[in-house]
C-alpha cells in the first residue's frame, strides 16, 4: 500500500559519484540493506505440483551497497520514499551526505569561483517531481519538489515519463546556477530552491520525530486530533 517514488532522472555530471560506505555508520547501512537490498531468489528446482519438495523454493538474499550515486538512486526506484520520510531515513540520506560522499575541491586560481553542487537525484511521486540533493561533507542535504503536475493518462508510459523527465533537467539547470551562487541557504531562508519548494532533510527529520511522538499520544489529545486534521485536508486537497 502506498505511493512509490519513480526514478526519473539523475544528472550525467554526479551518476558515478562514488559512495564510500566505510565511512558510513552502520547502523544507516542496515537499514538500507534491510529496507532496499533484500531480494528473494526462486530455486531453479522448485516446482509448485511436486510434493517431494522440502525447500522453500527459493532463498532471500541482499544485495552489494550501491556502488556511485546513480546506485542508489535505483535501489530507492519504484519504493516508498518520498512521502514517507521517517527519521531513519532521514538519517541514512544524511549520513551518505556527511561521511560516504568526498568533499568537493575548492577552486582555486586557475578555476572560476562558484560553489560546488552536489550529487543529486530526481523522482517523481504522486503529483510533483522531487529532488534530493546531497551536500558532501556536510549534513546540509536537502530536498526539493516542482509545481503540481496536472494527472495525465500516460504518466507512467513513456511520453509520461519523458515529460517528468523534462522538467527534472529544465529544474536543474536553474538548480546548479542557484547552488553555485547560494548554495542550500534559500532552502534555510524561504523554503524554496531555484523556484521549487524545499526543506533541509534535518528539517525533515525533525517533522518525523515530531510526528512519531504525536502519534504515540491518545486519539483525544489536542495535537493528535490537530495532526489528524492536518492530514485529512491534505488528503482532500492534493
Amino acid at each position: 500500500m502506498g505511493n512509490p517514488s519513480d526514478l526519473r532522472f539523475v544528472p550525467s555530471s554526479c551518476a558515478t559519484t562514488p559512495i564510500d560506505w566505510t565511512k558510513v555508520p552502520e547502523a544507516s547501512k542496515k537499514f538500507l540493506l534491510e529496507g532496499w537490498g533484500e531480494y528473494f531468489e526462486e530455486d531453479p528446482d522448485y516446482d509448485d505440483e511436486d510434493e517431494d519438495y522440502e525447500g522453500d523454493g527459493g532463498t532471500v538474499k541482499t544485495r552489494p551497497l550501491p556502488a556511485t550515486i546513480e546506485d542508489l538512486a535505483k535501489m530507492f526506484d519504484e519504493s516508498k520514499f518520498f512521502g514517507y520520510m521517517k527519521p531513519e531515513l532521514c538519517t541514512l540520506l544524511l549520513d551518505i551526505s556527511e561521511f560516504g560522499l568526498a568533499e568537493p575541491r575548492l577552486p582555486t586560481s586557475n578555476t572560476s569561483f562558484g560553489l560546488s553542487v552536489g550529487p543529486r537525484f530526481y523522482m517523481k511521486y504522486i503529483y510533483q517531481v522531487w529532488v534530493v540533493l546531497f551536500t558532501p561533507g556536510s549534513r546540509h542535504a536537502v530536498t526539493c519538489y516542482s509545481p503540481r503536475i496536472p494527472p495525465t493518462e500516460d504518466a507512467f508510459e513513456e511520453a509520461g515519463i519523458a515529460r517528468d523527465r523534462a522538467v527534472a533537467e529544465e529544474y536543474d539547470a536553474k538548480l546548479c546556477e542557484e547552488v553555485s551562487r547560494l548554495g542550500t541557504l534559500e532552502v534555510v531562508a524561504r523554503q524554496k530552491l531555484a523556484g521549487w519548494e524545499g526543506s533541509t532533510l534535518k528539517g525533515n527529520m525533525e517533522y518525523a520525530q515530531l510526528t512519531n511522538a504525536i502519534m504515540g499520544l491518545p486519539h483525544s489529545h489536542p495535537a493528535y486530533v490537530a495532526m489528524a486534521q492536518h492530514y485529512g485536508n491534505l488528503w482532500r486537497n492534493p
